[in-house]
């Protein structure tokens, strides 16, 4: 259920942008996010590279690089546009928060065994969290909280998990940190002023 509703979110997203593709106001080739646009795989190596100079451009194209960037690593699984998120994720400032946490339900829903497990190596390996968990704890609280009924919400965050992680053999292991990563959904965290 919850995937078939983030489905839909993400088609009226791009229903949308096509509906809105010959509207050219903010699209202006002097900014590095719109140019890269044009052909996003094609520019991924200078996408990454200058990362620091797109993220703060003044413009909505840098958001439709975030959502182009995460739409073909969710169709493709090719790790390229996902370190280019990570390297998104990095860098990131607050006008880029709504963007990355749209990004990492989508990539939860969408990718679940390649994000999640990159995720869960970059624990093991660096013994820090990514970046992203925050933005995915989040997302799901939201979620959660805008939820008619939370505690069923949960259940199937939960339900997803499980069947997800013994369709794609999760070790034990991983399996015990995403336990231990659902235990953070907070959907309070919506609430507060």
């Amino acid at each position: 259920m919850i995937k078939k509703v983030l489905l839909s979110i993400f088609l009226l997203v791009c229903l949308f942008k096509i509906s809105h593709a010959t509207d050219f106001k903010d699209f202006n080739l002097s900014y590095n996010s719109c140019r890269y646009l044009i052909n996003v795989e094609k520019n991924l190596d200078s996408i990454k590279n200058n990362i620091l100079t797109w993220t703060k451009e003044d413009c909505s194209c840098k958001l439709d690089l975030i959502d182009s960037l995460t739409d073909n690593y969710i169709k493709s699984g090719d790790e390229r546009f996902y370190y280019c998120l990570v390297a998104v994720c990095n860098v990131a400032d607050i006008s880029l928060y709504n963007s990355l946490l749209e990004s990492n339900g989508m990539m939860f829903y969408g990718i679940f065994d390649k994000y999640l497990k990159a995720i869960y190596h970059y624990k093991k390996y660096y013994h820090e969290e990514h970046c992203f968990v925050n933005y995915l704890i989040e997302a799901l609280s939201l979620e959660v909280y805008t939820s008619n009924n939370p505690k069923k919400e949960i259940n199937e965050i939960q339900k997803y998990i499980e069947t997800e992680t013994h369709r794609y053999n999760f070790s034990e292991e991983e399996k015990k940190y995403l336990s231990d990563l659902i235990k953070k959904i907070d959907p309070s965290i919506w609430g507060q002023e």
